[in-house]
């Protein structure tokens, strides 16, 4: 996918009134924002800064916005709609939703001045203060076992029971009743551990999350009939006449509906189990147009690649649609059974796979090891990787990219397409690799899988040769 994305448009604000904190320099607040580098610098996976440049298009846009945000502080009224609008034009595809953009955002506030010079303290939100108790929620499991974290997967249904937790704990109605607020903390703490280490007795983590939370919000109310001990008194930064004040002049953000609290209920039964069928959170649409040409170069770039170890494997291409978001469509490979990867997404997104490309039946016999493709299904193919690679050359223009709340991550696999469309690409070329258009060709220090002469000749008249290959031929 190229990195390329809508520009937002820049907001402006009003110049700063007479007392008002000194403006920065434009070169100040990029450095003191850690872009002067014109670097993506979102923090990834491996908590190290993304090295990806900022797209050239958009340079002018961040210049014209920094410029905007000079006088800003965090009790500006366009103060948050401007930082977003900034993550937005600096950050890299990959990270410009989620966590990332998120850690990105309480990073940069943190480089504005809290108030006005009126002494406006500006408002805290209660999501992010709970969320900043809790952090980091995250797809892996939180239990610990002879002094490591386990780090397996949760999966997507609970990932998302976290985020529905959460917002179930930001009403602060929650404070009031101790016994409310001990139960969804323990539903928060079954979802966040996986199937090895969940337990509905066990609470390990209860106890330093309450703490967490009141050293954030000192709220002097009753809790089930005692006030819980906070560490915020002690903080000469925190008041609780203060504190309280900046926690209730924000209305909580509304919770979703869900099951009525009941303390003496299981933590496990608390959420249905369901799959998730809402809509896609799409992030961008490919805006590239479907000519021939442009279709054809990139078919032809990846033709004439060589095959390299994990491109020679044989394996299954797939597609897939899921409830809810019918016309989009998956196309992915695998050199395992087709069920066990459906099984996978299933499991780590949480949405029921609705299988287009092979059928449920043929999935269901797909094999592992070629030397039984005689009595195999026909969907065993040779060098599976590059036929879906040729699958996504040829439909880039129908591409999507979405952020998955489940799993946490984009997906890029995605296109908007018919299912007879893409069953007929994937069959194209699938027909065209059963003609074994690579060759092994020996050098005198290595050797290397490359396009076999024969099939260059074809590819110099490349529509003739699409047209060639998009023939199925007649039944035997």
């Amino acid at each position: 996918t190229t990195n390329t994305r809508s520009t937002p448009q820049t907001t402006t604000t009003k110049t700063p009134a007479a007392g008002s904190p000194p403006s920065r320099t434009l070169a100040a607040l990029k450095r003191d924002l850690h872009i002067d580098g014109w670097q993506c610098g979102a923090q990834t996976l491996r908590d190290t800064e993304c090295k990806r440049f900022v797209i050239d298009g958009n340079k002018d846009f961040i210049d014209t916005q920094l410029a905007s945000m000079t006088g800003l502080t965090r009790a500006s009224p366009d103060f948050e709609p401007a930082v977003l609008k900034l993550v937005m034009l600096v950050h890299c595809h990959q990270h410009d939703a989620g966590r990332p953009k998120e850690r990105r955002l309480e990073a940069w506030r943190l480089a504005f001045l809290p108030g006005s010079a009126d002494g406006t303290v500006p408002k805290v939100s209660v999501e992010r203060l709970i969320r900043k108790a809790l952090e980091p929620l995250s797809a892996e499991c939180i239990a610990h076992g002879n002094g490591c974290a386990c780090e397996g997967r949760i999966g997507g249904w609970k990932v998302q029971n976290c985020e529905k937790t959460l917002q179930k704990l930001i009403k602060q109605e929650i404070y009031s009743d101790n016994a409310k607020l001990e139960f969804l903390l323990k539903v928060l703490e079954w979802n966040r551990t996986c199937n090895t280490h969940q337990s509905s007795r066990q609470f390990m983590w209860v106890a330093a999350w309450k703490k967490s939370i009141m050293a954030v919000l000192p709220l002097p109310m009753p809790l089930g009939g005692q006030t819980l001990a906070s560490n915020a008194p002690n903080d000469p930064q925190y008041s609780p006449r203060r504190a309280v004040l900046i926690v209730q002049a924000l209305p909580s953000p509304r919770a979703p509906p869900g099951p009525t609290i009941s303390p003496n209920a299981d933590p496990a039964l608390y959420w249905p189990k369901a799959y998730d069928s809402s809509c896609f959170n799409i992030l961008q649409h490919a805006n590239h147009d479907a000519s021939p040409t442009r279709s054809h170069k990139l078919i032809r770039a990846e033709i004439s690649r060589l095959l390299d170890a994990r491109d020679l494997r044989d394996g299954y291409v797939y597609s897939y649609e899921v409830e809810g978001n019918e016309g989009y469509v998956k196309i992915g490979y695998t050199t395992r059974p087709v069920t066990e990867r459906h099984d996978e997404w299933s499991f780590d997104c949480n949405r029921q796979t609705k299988p287009l490309y092979p059928s449920s039946a043929q999935a269901a016999a797909t094999i592992s090891s070629a030397k039984d493709a005689a009595a195999a299904p026909a969907v065993l193919v040779p060098y599976a990787r590059r036929i879906e690679a040729l699958c996504h050359a040829e439909l880039d223009h129908r591409r999507i990219r979405m952020y998955c709340g489940a799993c946490l991550k984009q997906h890029i696999e995605w296109f908007e397409v018919s299912a007879i469309e893409v069953t007929a690409v994937i069959q194209k070329w699938s027909r065209w690799m059963a003609t074994q258009p690579y060759e092994l060709l020996q050098l005198r220090n290595k050797s290397k899988w490359t396009l076999k002469a024969s099939e260059v000749q074809r590819t110099l008249r490349f529509e003739q040769f699409m047209r060639e290959i998009a023939v199925v031929p007649a039944p035997p």
